[in-house]
């Protein structure tokens, strides 16, 4: 069955079926904010192995830029801190003052645009047969909440991508142009360094630009900025 669907680009219609369970992020916050859960999605067991065996067989096509550290094996928030240590240890050992600005998306994961990233596979050269399974997939995308052993009604899930091994894969090629971009801003995950207040102004927007090419959006409450000094005493600066 795998390989029929590797041939004619077409998935099962179930393969789309998912159930998502909210789960509450803190539980001493608002249980009523929308923005306190998370979503956890549940989907057929087939399914998930031919995520598998897509991700084996063409996970070459899916790499992404080396700073960034999310969704690959053996990286993660250890990485990125340690790069983030090294950057600001390297500029103040040589008198500089290090300007670092951390910016945070809003539900990065679900907005991805289906067609961006069908535009995005295919200028790397992605096979077509790979590019058209994904591209049937996601127009059979739909869901159902479950909550307290209650389903309501499917609805079509029209942006964003799936969980499992594939579509984190496939959500680092989303943003992969916009990681390598801020290489000449020495980029750490989602954390940008620069050495002068103005220049870490003009990347900031520069920041929000690009992500809403992307289709996706900054939380402006998140976001931070701080200098750090040859002493190494963090002090707050203001981001317009």
């Amino acid at each position: 069955m795998l390989n029929l669907t590797l041939i004619h680009g077409y998935v099962p219609q179930n393969f789309g079926h998912s159930i998502i369970i909210p789960l509450i992020k803190d539980r001493r916050g608002d249980a009523l904010q929308l923005a306190n859960y998370r979503d956890i999605f549940l989907s057929s067991v087939f399914s998930k192995l031919f995520d598998v065996c897509l991700s084996s067989s063409f996970g070459i096509f899916l790499t992404s830029y080396n700073l960034h550290f999310g969704f690959k094996i053996n990286s993660g928030c250890v990485s990125a801190i340690f790069v983030a240590q090294q950057v600001i240890q390297h500029f103040n050992k040589n008198g500089s003052t290090v300007y670092l600005s951390a910016l945070d998306a809003s539900k990065a994961f679900d907005r991805d645009d289906h067609n961006m990233l069908v535009n995005k596979l295919a200028s790397r050269g992605t096979p077509w047969c790979f590019i058209w399974i994904i591209k049937n997939w996601n127009t059979k995308l739909n869901a159902v909440v479950g909550w307290n052993g209650v389903l309501n009604h499917f609805f079509s899930v029209v942006c964003g991508v799936c969980q499992g091994v594939l579509f984190p894969l496939m959500f680092n090629v989303y943003i992969d142009d916009f990681i390598r971009r801020l290489k000449l801003d020495r980029l750490g995950g989602c954390v940008v360094f620069t050495l002068v207040v103005l220049r870490m102004r003009m990347t900031y927007y520069f920041y929000q630009h690009l992500w809403h090419h992307c289709k996706l959006c900054l939380i402006f409450v998140m976001t931070k900025a701080v200098s750090i000094t040859c002493c190494l005493i963090p002090r707050s600066l203001h981001v317009l």
